[in-house]
């Protein structure tokens, strides 16, 4: 379980080893309000809130790190990418069943903050498909950019399941 979330942060490794500066930072407007750096920023965001979460047993995600260095230059983003992946390779099967309280807002008209119990496993399953989220957005911002993006970034495992069974391999 542990390496098909290290797969997804991979998938920004290798993006973020191929995109300018310029790219990184431009926001596609009408269509987007956010930059890719804005994007990949946010998913980092979660990512870290549940490695410290997860050693201080308490996960705030409405902790943001907004306008941030990350958003600006894509090596940084790459850089903590690399290490919340060394992080997962250091987990164990055990660690997964780890219970801590997870803090999120959830109103969106007054500020008010849920706290619920979880675990690991299913905290990654959250963030994982959070990112995943986030990258369908970023690889639209790519294709506007005329970049070419791997064809399963952006994609869900269950839709690249149905894809492959249903239009084969090179849909």
């Amino acid at each position: 379980m542990l390496s098909s979330h290290q797969e997804v942060l991979h998938q920004a490794i290798n993006l973020l080893s191929d995109i300018s500066k310029d790219d990184y930072v431009e926001i596609r407007q009408p269509y987007f309000s956010s930059s890719i750096g804005e994007h990949f920023r946010h998913v980092l965001d979660h990512f870290t809130a549940l490695q410290l979460g997860h050693d201080q047993g308490f996960v705030n995600y409405n902790i943001r790190n907004r306008h941030s260095q990350i958003e600006l230059f894509p090596e940084l983003a790459k850089i903590q990418f690399t290490a919340l992946q060394n992080w997962l390779g250091k987990l164990v099967e055990n660690d997964l069943n780890t219970s801590f309280v997870v803090e999120s807002e959830i109103s969106i008209s007054a500020k008010h903050s849920a706290n619920v119990t979880s675990n690991l496993a299913r905290e990654l399953l959250f963030t994982t498909s959070h990112a995943i989220h986030h990258y369908a957005m970023i690889k639209v911002i790519r294709l506007l950019q005329n970049a070419e993006v791997p064809t399963d970034f952006g994609f869900a495992p269950a839709t690249l399941t149905y894809l492959n069974q249903n239009l084969g391999s090179n849909y």
